[in-house]
This record gives structure tokens, C-alpha cells and sequence, in this order.
């Protein structure tokens, strides 16, 4: 059949992204298999910009699939820490683990699809990419490519299937890889959600879409339920420029990582109040709020938190009654030692003076009489 290979992989010879898990491809297909399935796993819910520090500090300590496979999970998370959805660099250690387990990477995306973490687009990606199988991978990109070239909404129960099959009619065996990237390229860079770029397409003559003139409303914007908004109290015990942070325990969100403790705010209750009952029951020891340091929200795929962070003056030995484990670390070496997450990050980084604040005064802000302010999303 007929289709768009031929000027696409023209466009994508030009065009391509400079992505660092794209240069100097390694002869190896094992490896070159590995820093795919790294980026691949990377990439999942996250942008490829944001992506590139983390791949490339990953692969420098572990540029094997031997090297990460052998590696605790604690170190694996520390190289993490920062890109959020912890959940993934289990996976993707687990995956490591069985394929080093196994000798050898599995070939086809049949097989892959069973490795930790791998769904039929990842499993895909890395098949076509590493292994040159001509199978497609179908990610968010690529249906909206698809979906604007065939004229048709994909159905939300059948939509990937049927893209799956437009791209198995079209791809090319000997550059099923190229043509799956050149697929992704497309659809990050020209054939984007809003306002596509038709006049740089080199699939525009080919796209039922733009020749009906419904390109942007194609695919249809699917309804989002809003996520859920949860108040919570993170603290700040600090001795001697060291400030406590704990390893949560799993399972769990953020499961493995580092941070100042915090824990939701009962109704009714004050940042202050929870702060102190926290240390209290986490840790055994009696403390005081001092201060408010400011509020800080975080995201997750299914809710939201806004975090108010209190500074405390406590005394005694902290006991580990509600937490695995503990240390006070300075927060740079809290950054430097432990898989401290984004949000420990956030936490940690209202410590740092405000350069609009004309002194320690500025950092409270007065709350409305009668309660306690609400969190305010930065």
C-alpha cells in the first residue's frame, strides 16, 4: 500500500531532534537496546527536554545493563531523584535485573512487553529501534499524527489498535526504527495539539484533516477529571545547619526517597499544630513551631498536594517510631547523598532567603483571621 515513508524519512533525515540516546549509536545491539530502554522509561509522562540531564548523568554511572542491574536500589533512585514517578526507576532496575538475569536482551517486542515496567509503545520503541523489527510504538504523538492523517477521532476503547494497524501497513522493514522516531518527531515538533505547523509538513498533501479543515480538532480533546487537592505539612527540625530528612518507606508514592518528614493536616488543624504532633508521635520528641516558611505544591498523576512547610524547635534524641530511616544532613549534602525527591527539594529550598525580602520578617505572611490560609499553588 501506498503511504508517507518516503518523505517522512526525508523530513526525519533533516529534522530529527538531537536527543543524546540518539548519537553515536553503539554496534552492540544489547547496548544499544539499553540506552533505549533507559530513555524510553525516562521519557514515559515526561518531556524530552527535561529528560536529557537525567539520561545522560544516568548512563555515566551505570553505561551497562550489567552496571545498573548489580547496583542497589538505593544508588539507582539517587541518580533518579529529581525526575519524579519513582515508580519508574524500579522498573526500570527490575527490568535490568531480569535481562541481565537472562544474558541477553529479548528481540522482539512480544517478549519485551513482559520485562518490568515495558508497555506495548516502550516494548515497541526499543524492538524497532534496537532490533530494527517492524513493529509499531505508538505513544500520544504518534496517535495524533494518525489520527489528523486519516481524517478519523481514534475511539477511545479500539484507538490505539486501529493506529497500531496504520502504522503496520506503512512501516518500513529495514527502517522501522527510523520511522517510528520520525512518527514521534512529527508530532512534537509540527503536528502539536494547538495551532499544528502544516506549512512544514512533509505529510501535509497526505492529511484528510487539513484538507477538511478540522486539523485542530482532531483528535478530540478528551475531558480530564481534576485532581484532587490534598493539604499537608512537611518540617523543618534543624541542629547545627543540619536538618532531618527521612527515607519513606514503601509502598507508596515517592517510595525509596529522601526528604523532610511531613504527613497530611487532620480538619481543622493548624500547619503548626500538625507539625508538632508529627515530630511527636513520628520521632518521640516534644518540639514547638517557630515559623512558617511558605507553602509548596507538588503533582502527582491522580492528585495534588500543597505542602506548608514549619520550621520547629524540638529537644532530645529522635527515636524512628513511624519512619525506616533517618539522618541530619546538611541540605547540600542532602542533594549530594541521599535520592532525595523534587519535593524534599522544594521543602529544603524555603530555607534559602527570598532575594525580594527585605529581611526575616517578610517570610511570614499575615493569614486571614479565624483559620488557617489555604495553599496557595506556585
Amino acid at each position: 500500500m501506498p503511504g508517507p515513508t518516503d518523505p517522512l524519512l526525508a523530513w526525519y533525515a533533516s529534522r530529527a531532534r538531537r536527543l543524546p540516546w540518539r548519537e553515536d549509536p553503539p554496534s552492540d545491539p544489547d547496548l544499544r537496546a539499553y540506552r533505549t530502554l533507559v530513555s524510553e522509561v525516562m521519557l514515559q509522562q515526561t518531556r524530552a527536554d527535561t529528560v536529557i540531564e537525567y539520561y545522560t548523568r544516568f548512563l555515566e554511572h551505570f553505561p551497562t545493563v550489567e552496571d545498573l542491574a548489580r547496583a542497589p536500589i538505593e544508588e539507582v533512585l539517587k541518580q533518579w531523584a529529581g525526575l519524579g514517578y519513582y515508580g519508574r526507576a524500579r522498573h526500570l532496575h527490575a527490568a535490568a535485573r531480569a535481562v541481565w538475569a537472562r544474558g541477553v536482551f529479548p528481540r522482539t517486542a512480544a517478549e519485551l512487553v513482559h520485562l518490568p515496567g515495558l508497555g506495548p509503545y516502550s516494548a515497541g520503541a526499543v524492538a524497532s529501534i534496537a532490533f530494527g523489527e517492524a513493529v509499531p510504538a505508538v505513544d500520544g504523538n504518534v496517535r495524533r499524527v494518525v489520527a489528523r492523517l486519516t481524517g478519523q477521532d481514534p475511539a477511545p476503547s479500539s484507538g490505539i489498535r486501529q493506529v497500531e494497524a496504520w502504522v503496520r501497513s506503512r512501516i518500513p522493514p529495514d527502517r522501522a526504527g527510523a520511522f517510528n522516531q520520525a512518527l514521534m518527531d512529527l508530532g512534537a515538533t509540527v503536528c502539536v495539539p494547538r495551532r499544528p505547523r502544516c506549512a512544514d509538513c512533509p505529510l501535509a498533501r497526505e492529511c484528510l484533516a487539513r484538507a477538511r479543515g478540522i486539523e485542530a480538532s482532531v483528535p478530540s480533546s478528551r475531558t480530564r477529571t481534576p485532581r484532587p487537592l490534598e493539604q499537608r505539612v512537611a518540617v523543618i527540625w534543624a541542629k547545627q545547619g543540619a536538618v532531618l530528612v527521612v527515607e519513606r518507606p514503601g509502598p507508596g508514592l515517592l517510595a525509596g526517597t529522601w526528604g523532610p518528614p511531613d504527613g497530611p493536616i487532620a480538619a481543622g488543624e493548624s500547619p503548626e499544630e500538625e507539625a508538632v504532633r508529627l515530630l511527636a508521635e513520628g520521632f518521640g520528641v516534644r518540639s514547638r513551631a517557630v515559623e512558617r516558611l511558605g507553602c509548596v505544591t507538588h503533582a502527582f498523576t491522580h492528585r495534588r498536594w500543597a505542602v506548608d512547610v514549619v520550621r520547629v524547635d524540638a529537644r532530645g534524641a529522635p527515636e524512628a517510631r513511624g519512619w525506616t530511616r533517618f539522618r541530619f544532613l546538611a541540605p547540600d549534602q542532602a542533594r549530594d547523598e541521599v535520592a532525595l525527591s523534587r519535593l524534599g527539594r522544594k521543602v529544603l529550598e524555603t530555607l534559602e532567603p527570598r532575594r525580594d525580602a527585605p529581611g526575616p520578617s517578610a517570610r511570614r505572611r499575615p493569614r486571614p483571621h479565624g483559620g488557617r490560609e489555604p495553599g496557595r499553588l506556585t
